[in-house]
C-alpha cells in the first residue's frame, strides 16, 4: 500500500531551511534518542549541531540552493569557518565522531568531498532520514508528525494499512457477508458483563470514527480479504474465556510488532471493533444475518 505518510513527511522536511531544519533534526533526534541526544544553542555550538551519546558531533546543512561550490565552502574554508573546520578545531580532537545531516539527497560529489576530510564521517540525507523515521514506533511518528503540521488523516492512513498489511498473512477460500448490527448497545450487552458495559460502548464510539478510514485501505479483491476474515477469526477461537478476554489477548498478539506503543494498540482496537460491529467476531444478536 502507498505510504502517504510517508510522501507528506519528505515533502515537509524538504522544505525546511536554516535554523528551521536544524530545530526539526534536534526534534527528531530527542524524540528518537530521548537522553542520548544533546541540542546546542547556535550562539554557543562551536560548529556543533547537537551531540548524540556523548560522542557524535552533528553539522546540518539546509540551503536555500544548492550548489557544490556553496556546499564546499560551507564544509571547509581559508578562514576555517566551515563546518569541517570547527569540528576539529572544537571536537576531533576531543575523541567526537562527526556526522553531517542533510535535507536533500547526498551526490556522490558530495560525499567523495566528505569522506576526503574525515573517512569516518557519517553521511545522512533526507532518504536516511525516512528509513529512520519509518523503524520509529508509530507513537513517535505521530510526535513527528504533528511537529510538522502533518494532517492526521495521513497518520491514520497509514497506521491502518501496516496493520492490516501485517494480518494479512494467510490464504483461504471462504468469505463472510457482512452487514452492520441494528443495535450496537444490545450487541455489547450480549458480549460484555454488566459492568463492562458503559466502558465498552465508549470504547465503541471512540473507534467508531476511524471506521470509514479503516474501510478505505482494506484489501479490495476477495482473496486478500477472506484471507484477513479467516485469520481473524480463527485467532480469536483459539483463545478461551470471555469477550473480553479473548479480545484483550488477540489485540495483544497483534500488538506484538510494538508492544509499547499505546498508539499502535489502539489501532489495532479499532480494526477489532470494526470487526466485532460485522460479526466476525464476538456473539450475535437475534438480528444480525452475518
Amino acid at each position: 500500500m502507498i505510504k502517504v505518510l510517508d510522501n507528506a513527511i519528505k515533502t515537509q522536511i524538504k522544505s525546511l531551511l536554516g535554523l528551521e531544519f536544524n530545530e526539526f533534526i534536534n526534534k527528531l533526534y530527542a524524540i528518537a534518542y530521548g537522553s542520548r541526544f544533546t541540542p546546542i544553542k547556535q550562539k554557543h555550538d562551536k560548529g556543533s549541531d547537537g551531540i548524540l551519546d556523548n560522542q557524535i558531533s552533528l553539522s546540518v546543512y539546509s540551503p536555500e540552493k544548492y550548489s557544490l561550490n556553496d556546499f564546499k565552502r560551507k564544509v571547509t574554508n581559508k578562514d576555517k569557518e566551515g563546518d569541517f573546520d570547527k569540528y576539529q578545531i572544537n571536537w576531533k580532537n576531543k575523541g567526537y565522531k562527526w556526522m553531517f545531516v542533510y535535507n536533500g539527497e547526498i551526490t556522490t560529489e558530495m560525499r567523495n568531498f566528505l569522506v576526503a576530510l574525515e573517512k569516518d564521517v557519517e553521511i545522512i540525507d533526507i532518504n536516511y532520514i525516512l528509513v529512520f523515521i519509518d523503524t520509529l514506533e508509530w507513537s513517535k511518528k505521530r510526535s513527528i508528525a504533528e511537529y510538522l503540521s502533518i494532517d492526521e488523516i495521513y497518520f491514520v492512513n497509514d497506521i491502518l494499512s501496516d496493520i492490516i498489511d501485517d494480518l494479512i498473512k494467510v490464504k483461504d477460500s471462504s468469505d463472510i457477508i457482512h452487514k452492520k448490527p441494528s443495535y450496537i448497545k444490545d450487541k455489547i450487552e450480549l458480549n460484555y458483563s454488566q459492568e463492562d458495559v458503559d466502558t465498552a460502548i465508549n470504547e465503541y464510539y471512540e473507534c467508531l470514527g476511524y471506521f470509514s478510514k479503516l474501510e478505505g485501505v482494506l484489501p479490495k479483491d476477495n482473496e486478500s480479504i477472506s484471507a484477513l476474515h479467516s485469520k481473524i477469526r480463527r485467532d480469536y477461537l483459539k483463545y478461551n474465556g470471555d469477550f473480553k478476554t479473548r479480545l484483550y489477548h488477540l489485540t495483544e498478539e497483534y500488538s506484538s510488532k510494538y508492544k509499547n506503543d499505546d498508539v499502535y494498540k489502539f489501532y489495532v482496537g479499532v480494526v477489532l471493533i470494526y470487526y466485532f460491529e460485522y460479526c466476525l467476531i464476538g456473539k450475535r444478536t437475534v438480528d444480525e444475518k452475518c
